[in-house]
């Protein structure tokens, strides 16, 4: 198994299983809550990398947390959750003119460093779960969540990962410093 992180060479490499918090790779399985413990437990004991293995792992919105890198192994799928109440409207701190319509995401972060997306896996939003019911702006993107929306970052890596069938947009960095994006991979559902 290849364990990346973005944390320097010089700290100590900690690698965190979903599956030791009790997340269940069949597609149906809600496991919001197994991958969010083994990432705040990843990011208390200083950071490192919270590995998703093969299978398909059904969650709503996560958030990422300083020094942590989410690895998403070949053969993994993140599979964004289809019901809207799985995603918390998260509003920022940050204020920017779409803030008022679009507030949901499966990846979320605010004022965190450090933190990665990788592993060659594949992040699936199911975004056609997600019906758009008026053609008037704003309210088209209501209740129609990012895949990844990282806000007030620093030192971002997001490389060697698919994504697809997003309900919103695939990515949204605002007002983040030090990205690192490439081998990103939008394929079609």
């Amino acid at each position: 198994m290849l364990i990346i992180n973005v944390k320097s060479q010089d700290q100590e490499s900690n690698s965190i299983s979903i599956i030791c918090y009790g997340a269940v790779g069949d597609g149906k399985t809600l496991n919001t809550q197994s991958i969010q413990k083994a990432i705040d437990a990843c990011s208390a004991s200083g950071g490192g990398t919270v590995y998703i293995p093969a299978g398909k792992y059904l969650s709503g919105t996560i958030i990422l947390k300083n020094n942590v890198t989410l690895f998403i192994d070949k053969g993994g799928v993140l599979l964004g959750s289809a019901n809207i109440n799985d995603y918390p409207e998260i509003i920022s701190t940050y204020r920017f003119y779409g803030d008022e319509w679009v507030k949901q995401s499966l990846i979320f972060s605010e004022n965190s460093e450090n933190i990665g997306v990788t592993g060659g896996g594949v992040i699936d939003g199911q975004g056609s779960a997600f019906k758009v019911t008026t053609k008037q702006k704003p309210d088209m993107y209501r209740n129609r969540p990012y895949i990844i929306r990282f806000i007030k970052c620093r030192n971002i890596s997001v490389d060697n990962i698919s994504m697809q069938n997003s309900a919103m947009w695939m990515q949204h960095y605002l007002a983040c410093d030090y990205r690192y994006i490439k081998d990103w991979y939008p394929t079609k559902y």
